[in-house]
């Protein structure tokens, strides 16, 4: 069977769990009716479900960061690295000087170093209060109690998390804290 557009060989099948969800509104787009004696081609079936970028749309991105938090939460680092590009890039929002946590990391294996820096922040009672996604970039809105180990020192606080996705992989996050805040606990 050929793709009708493309006429390019393809079978449904071929496509994948990942273009299990296609609708009948893509396909007639597509190949003009819904006989699936006419299927996407694989190349074509990308494009319209994953886009330029690359990226699976909103499920794909929302558990990519549910998994990266999980992975946070259980303090399984090299997994939160392996989540992320190999080029990708971590920034803590706020001036260096003044708050030990602010600064920006780049590439996997200075991103595993400092996530398992991070750890000395302990995270309780971690809420996520909202997510919004917009093609590849997401906006985490999340609440937690923090205590730094060292210290002993804890409050409740909120957080704001900007991720970006490319092909099903983190290539930036900016997190903005109140750097006031970690600043205090540090010290």
């Amino acid at each position: 069977m050929m793709c009708r557009r493309c006429r390019v060989p393809a079978h449904r099948q071929e496509l994948g769990p990942a273009f299990a969800g296609m609708t009948k509104r893509v396909w007639e787009e597509h190949s003009g009716d819904f006989a699936f004696a006419r299927p996407l081609c694989y190349a074509r079936a990308q494009r319209l479900f994953l886009g330029k970028t690359g990226m699976a749309g909103r499920k794909a991105i929302e558990k990519l960061v549910g998994d990266l938090y999980a992975a946070r939460k259980r303090g399984d680092y090299d997994a939160m690295a392996e989540m992320c590009a190999p080029k990708a890039t971590l920034q803590l929002a706020g001036a260096a000087e003044h708050c030990p946590v602010a600064g920006t990391t780049r590439g996997r294996a200075a991103l595993r170093e400092r996530f398992a820096s991070l750890a000395q922040f302990a995270f309780a009672n971690q809420k996520m209060l909202s997510i919004m996604i917009d093609g590849d970039c997401a906006a985490v809105h999340w609440r937690a109690k923090v205590t730094y180990k060292p210290t002993g020192k804890s409050a409740t606080t909120e957080f704001c998390d900007l991720w970006t996705v490319r092909k099903g992989k983190i290539i930036s996050a900016i997190q903005f804290i109140d750097t006031a805040l970690a600043t205090q606990l540090t010290m």
